[in-house]
C-alpha cells in the first residue's frame, strides 16, 4: 500500500486524499465512519477530503442513508490524475516561456535604450 500512496501523491493527491481513495478502492462502498476506520484518519478529515475526491472525479457518492461512497475504477482515477498533471505541466511551460520571453524582451529594450542614449 505504501507504493500506491507514493504513486497517488506523486500524481497530485495529498497523503490523506490518497489514503481515503485507497480505503474506498479496496471496498465496494463505505460510509464516512468506515472510511475513517479503514484509512486511519479522523472522520472530520474524511468529511473534508470526500468533496475534494468527488470534485477530482475519483469518488462517487451513493444516495443511501447514511451516505456511502465508492472509488472510481483505479485505471480511470490514474488516467484522470495523469491528465490533470499534464495540463498543469503544460500551463507551467506556457507561463515559464512567457516570463522568459518577457524578460528577454525587457532586457533587449533596456539595452537598446542604453546604446541609443546620448
Amino acid at each position: 500500500m505504501k507504493t500506491e500512496i507514493e504513486t497517488l501523491t506523486k500524481l497530485g493527491l495529498t497523503l490523506n486524499q490518497a489514503r481515503v481513495y485507497l480505503a474506498l478502492a479496496t471496498q465496494n462502498q463505505l460510509s464516512a465512519r468506515e472510511i475513517s476506520k479503514n484509512a486511519g484518519i479522523t472522520r472530520q478529515k474524511v468529511y473534508r477530503i470526500i468533496p475534494q475526491l468527488l470534485n477530482k472525479g475519483l469518488a462517487i457518492k451513493q444516495l443511501t442513508h447514511p451516505a456511502t461512497y465508492k472509488a472510481t475504477l483505479p485505471k480511470n482515477a490514474l488516467h484522470t490524475l495523469l491528465e490533470q498533471r499534464k495540463r498543469e505541466n503544460n500551463q507551467l511551460k506556457k507561463t515559464t516561456n512567457y516570463y522568459k520571453n518577457s524578460k528577454n524582451t525587457t532586457a533587449a529594450k533596456q539595452r537598446n535604450k542604453q546604446t541609443h542614449s546620448p
